[in-house]
């Protein structure tokens, strides 16, 4: 039996599938390729702090321009179109220009008949709003995400996102449901540009969120978010810190263990502010074994009703504070993957010099490459009628992509082999599709070590100032003090203070000096090139050896000596 899995299926998440439900490899169909090269790309990135004209520009030229037409109109008579934004029926000052009813309104104004679609409205009225766009009755949906899961509508000649999502899969996803008749059909985002501060904060380098994860207006301008700012906050708000993460589960817990009545089972009503939420937990809990089962009884009131069967590890207190610190744990790497997801398609959206089908293809790891020219066919060489379709790799550069998914697939950190590969990306001029790359495998694996290495190193080289960079910098150093690579250490740092010794130095002092043992201090110390560098490694080894001492002096006193023979 053979079985088919989505083609923008992740590494790791195709990684669980196979291990959940115990399918072999070789009984796995994969597409060959996930280019769609009748999609042209367009992003339009703008420090405009409203977004209603770069619409109306898009609807009135831009996207008739990309699509050969006349105008709007005549797209309509052969095709369709959606609008993608993010927020279903916002209130607010600065997220309702956002939601699906404003943008609406803009688009009646031009004479456009259109439809609003999300997740709000009565099941009967969505029902009916996609058999008649389906069915053709009216040519723009204005929709939140989701829409179209299914849908087979072949003429979809345009989508627009009027806020980039929250990751190049569901991105892609969503410009995917244009052109599946296989005809020329174009994607593009309006997207509102970070401002410089907030790309070069490095002022708290072990928060990976933006300052404005939890507003509602940007830090700096206190003006409305950027798209990267109002992503954060879906993430941030879903995920919130260490700290109040483990009081929220706790809470849970506790509410849980009072409607205890000595059978193991626990009937419990959740108020819906903080059902989902909770849910999540039991889940959770489950999995730790905390929990035996749980079902939802009743929706009612504003409350969801649970049944809930206790483990007997449930009123052990040091295995459940285990349990509980683990499930954090597994929380917050959650949210670091969310974090760099969303970090990938800001790249993306930044991106100024790559040919997008290519960073698209080098994110999704597929083998499709488009040479010097890119593919002719996005804003960055120019949507041309004759599209030039370069999908050979030399032996050379395939020989390069080998070696290092085999790097970051063993999780081996060699240094001489990597710094040699990196030196022939830039040789080659491939070293951006190796960063891409290297993104997209750290939103699966935060720790992996090479991947880390090549992200951290191409982007500081490109802009020496980047604080997400100097953010996982950081993890990468943390990481080899950690493992059996520590030997490896000095190099890093030695290839980082090239870049920036500044902020290397602010690297190491950031780290605890517990991870520092006299071995990883001393071969910083002995190699490192910068004399400020081997300073504050000497300290580390002076920090260690005192510590050993008195750990030494300690053991000897609690033996009952009076001094060291």
């Amino acid at each position: 039996m053979h079985f088919l899995i989505g083609v923008l299926t992740s590494p790791k998440v195709r990684e669980d599938i196979l291990e959940i439900f115990k399918i072999p490899d070789e009984n796995v169909i994969t597409a060959k390729t996930l280019n769609r090269s009748e999609i042209s790309l367009e992003v339009i990135n703008t420090k405009e702090a409203s977004k209603d004209k770069l619409l109306f520009e898009a609807l009135e030229r831009k996207l008739p321009d990309s699509l050969k037409k006349k105008n709007i109109n005549d797209i309509h008579k052969e095709g369709s179109g959606i609008i993608f934004t993010i927020y279903a029926a916002p209130k607010g000052r600065t997220t309702r220009p956002l939601g699906t009813e404003h943008v609406k309104e803009n688009v009646d104004l031009m004479g456009i008949h259109a439809n609003i679609y999300h997740s709000q409205l009565e099941d009967k009225y969505r029902e009916e709003t996609q058999r008649a766009y389906t069915e053709n009755e009216f040519p723009l949906l204005v929709a939140t995400k989701g829409f179209g899961m299914g849908i087979d509508k072949p003429n979809i000649r345009y989508i627009v996102h009027m806020c980039y999502p929250n990751s190049l899969e569901a991105y892609y996803q969503e410009a995917g449901r244009a052109g599946r008749d296989r005809q020329h059909a174009h994607s593009l985002i309006l997207s509102k540009s970070r401002t410089k501060q907030c790309v070069n904060d490095l002022k708290d380098l072990e928060i990976y969120e933006p300052r404005c994860a939890n507003s509602w207006v940007c830090y700096y301008t206190r003006n409305g978010k950027c798209d990267y700012g109002m992503q954060a906050r879906f993430i941030s708000s879903n995920y919130p810190s260490e700290k109040v993460m483990k009081a929220s589960i706790l809470s849970c817990y506790e509410q849980i263990k009072e409607n205890y009545n000595d059978d193991n089972w626990v009937i419990i009503e959740f108020d819906n502010k903080i059902s989902k939420e909770y849910q999540s937990y039991l889940f959770h809990f489950q999995r730790e074994k905390i929990i035996k089962d749980y079902l939802v009884l009743s929706y009612k009131r504003g409350k969801m009703e649970f049944e809930i069967r206790l483990a007997k590890e449930f009123f052990d207190k040091t295995i459940v504070e285990e349990k509980v610190n683990k499930i954090v744990r597994q929380l917050q790497t959650f949210k670091r993957q969310k974090y760099n997801m969303l970090e990938s398609i800001w790249e993306y959206v930044n991106n100024k010099t790559t040919c997008r089908r290519q960073f698209l293809m080098d994110y999704f790891q597929d083998s499709v490459r488009f040479g010097a020219e890119g593919c002719k066919f996005c804003d960055i060489e120019g949507i041309s009628d004759e599209i030039a379709m370069e999908t050979t790799k030399s032996t050379r550069i395939a020989g390069m992509y080998d070696l290092y998914h085999s790097m970051v697939e063993s999780g081996k950190f060699n240094y001489k082999t990597l710094k040699e590969l990196l030196d022939k990306m830039y040789v080659e001029n491939e070293q951006e599709s190796f960063k891409i790359r290297a993104m997209r495998h750290l939103e699966d694996y935060t720790d992996n070590q090479v991947a880390l290495y090549i992200r951290c190193m191409i982007s500081l080289k490109r802009e020496p100032s980047d604080a997400y960079s100097w953010n996982q910098s950081l993890e990468l150093l943390k990481n080899l003090l950690s493992s059996t690579e520590k030997k490896e250490l000095p190099h890093v740092v030695n290839d980082l203070s090239e870049i920036d010794s500044q902020a290397t130095q602010g690297l190491l002092l950031n780290i605890e000096d517990r991870l520092f043992d006299g071995v990883a201090s001393q071969a910083i110390w002995e190699l490192a090139e910068d004399q400020k560098i081997r300073a504050i490694a000497k300290q580390k080894y002076a920090i260690h050896s005192v510590s050993r001492l008195n750990a030494k002096l300690e053991r000897w006193a609690a033996n009952g000596n009076s001094r060291i023979g």
